[in-house]
């Protein structure tokens, strides 16, 4: 059996765990959250080593850009919930190794796409101007990954490393982020809307952010 055949019957299993326990939304935010980061991860908690090490598992391990204050606000908003449809997806295209649609099961797969396998998304047809901001201690999102598709991009603006030890987390809480990402990227969206210093947009950082997770999403797929 191959790998993409095992992977379709692991997805055939979970998708009737999760139907049978109604099982839709994964990890959807609760107060538990909010109030651990309030007593557990607060700097002058004993614990908090503990929130700070499963921070850098989630995320990867930046000791310079990690800020610890930052916890009670982080969990007061995280984690916010996602369909396991999601999670199966991003499973899916890790094992199958393709930027493609859902894989629903070969039967219900000719009666939506009319083919056995689900069809790949065409990045060679994205026309708009794409800019790519990538770590090489991002162990959620591959640089081989941005390297794959900054190839296959036909209108790319940017493709920007970061420093070494920058993390997938890095991207939203980093210490620096501003001088180290956001800067750059404020100067990029205004000069790709060719707007002047003069009557350049200075966006909010939380604009800033939107964008970005935005553009991180896609390239995660």
């Amino acid at each position: 059996m191959s790998r993409e055949d095992m992977n379709t019957s692991n997805h055939i299993c979970l998708v009737l765990f999760a139907e049978t326990i109604k099982w839709y939304n994964v990890l959807p935010h609760s107060d538990f959250f909010t109030q651990f980061g309030k007593t557990v991860c607060v700097e002058n908690s004993k614990l908090n080593v503990i929130c700070k090490e499963i921070y850098f598992f989630l995320g990867g391990r930046d000791e310079e850009q990690f800020d610890l204050s930052m916890l009670p606000v982080i969990l007061s908003n995280v984690p916010a919930g996602a369909s396991y449809k999601q999670f199966m997806h991003f499973t899916q295209e890790i094992y199958s190794g393709y930027f493609r649609q859902y894989d629903h099961g070969i039967i219900k797969n000719r009666i939506i796409y009319n083919q056995d396998k689900p069809p790949s998304y065409n990045t060679r047809l994205i026309t708009a101007p794409v800019a790519l901001y990538y770590g090489l201690a991002d162990n959620l999102a591959s640089y081989k990954d941005v390297e794959r598709l900054a190839k296959e991009l036909p209108n790319l603006v940017r493709k920007t490393l970061l420093p070494n030890n920058f993390t997938h987390l890095d991207f939203l809480w980093a210490k620096d982020v501003t001088t180290l990402l956001n800067n750059d990227l404020i100067e990029l969206i205004n000069s790709q809307n060719g707007l002047t210093d003069d009557s350049a947009i200075n966006l909010p950082n939380s604009l800033v952010l939107i964008v970005f997770i935005c553009i991180n999403v896609l390239f995660n797929l």
